[in-house]
């Protein structure tokens, strides 16, 4: 349903509006209905290095101007989004694009997810990046905050080293 407020990209896909990431929700959808998991999760990774975080404790906004919602009920993206990051094997990183050093060095105060997809980017842009945690392991409030029964701690440390792995130091 379109107003003369709402942009024209953003009545016809409500649902990536709504997304505080700007996920393409139809697009990684397409993926999971052919069965292309892999393909779907390299979509989500394209705005945020924590899928399967997501997956575990999104709270799918998308979901409430879902297009959907005038036909009966909105599509579970936050239960389909856990689905493809539960199939993930890595195939997305051979596709991950790291631009050559600038030589210029950025420090990050915080290891939460913030902080990390923010150190995430920068290194993807060609910076040294340096995050700086002062608790005992990096997650921030996803670790801390969030009860382990919602977000295994398994899954946020194997996003973390997925994020890490590609030069970033960790102190």
């Amino acid at each position: 349903i379109m107003d003369e407020d709402t942009p024209y990209h953003d009545s016809v896909l409500p649902c990536k509006a709504a997304c505080p990431a700007h996920v393409d929700i139809p697009k990684y959808l397409r993926f999971i209905k052919d069965g292309e998991y892999e393909k779907a999760v390299g979509v989500i990774r394209e705005k945020t290095p924590f899928p399967k975080t997501l997956g575990s404790i999104c709270n799918h906004a998308c979901e409430t101007d879902c297009k959907r919602n005038h036909l009966g009920e909105p599509i579970s993206i936050c239960k389909l989004k856990y689905k493809a990051s539960g199939s993930d094997i890595g195939s997305w990183k051979e596709n991950r694009v790291v631009k050559p050093s600038t030589g210029k060095k950025v420090a990050v105060i915080g290891a939460g997810p913030a902080g990390l997809t923010s150190a995430y980017y920068l290194t993807k842009q060609g910076h040294e990046v340096e995050v700086f945690e002062e608790n005992e392991k990096a997650g921030g409030q996803c670790r801390y905050g969030i009860p382990a029964y919602r977000l295994p701690c398994e899954i946020l440390d194997k996003e973390i080293e997925d994020i890490l792995e590609i030069g970033i130091k960790l102190h």
